[in-house]
């Protein structure tokens, strides 16, 4: 298996789907900078976003980074591509795997990224674009089930 970005267009040019496979990437800045598994989920997580981002830029030499500085256990999670499909990053701090700090949500039994990270500078907020769903229920791997829009800290339609 390669990783590979695929990108496709409908309604005439009005949709726009990026999407983006980077297992071999990830799990290569986890072995380069030993990173645990909750470190791997945020730097892959911030490295995909930085390729889907870059997807649609008409400048060649076009990079774009993201960067999350919460007060969270892992600091820094630092992303950067290029439209040339080149990426890097990296995380300032990382949990000992022996450690006794879990950051598993329990609900949902996945590791969660957000407590790692902690409360990010400058309110960075999760928008949930709501426009195709409205007034339709969400069920969670757990079975609990919300109304799309109630999930991010806005919902925007």
């Amino acid at each position: 298996m390669t990783d590979q970005m695929i990108r496709a267009t409908a309604a005439n040019g009005h949709l726009r789907v990026v999407a983006v496979t980077n297992t071999l990437t990830v799990n290569e800045a986890s072995r380069r900078h030993q990173l645990s598994p909750i470190a791997t989920a945020a730097l892959g997580r911030a490295l995909s976003a930085c390729s889907m981002l870059t997807s649609s830029m008409k400048q060649r030499q076009g990079r774009v980074n993201v960067r999350f500085c919460g007060d969270g256990p892992l600091g820094l999670v630092y992303a950067d591509a290029g439209v040339d499909g080149t990426v890097r990053g990296f995380v300032s701090e990382d949990l000992p795997v022996t450690s006794s700090l879990h950051l598993y949500d329990p609900a949902t039994g996945r590791l969660d990224i957000q407590a790692g990270i902690g409360q990010v500078e400058n309110n960075l907020f999760v928008i949930e674009d709501n426009a195709q769903a409205i007034g339709c229920d969400y069920t969670f791997p757990n079975g609990e089930t919300k109304k799309t829009g109630t999930m991010g800290h806005i919902g925007a339609t």
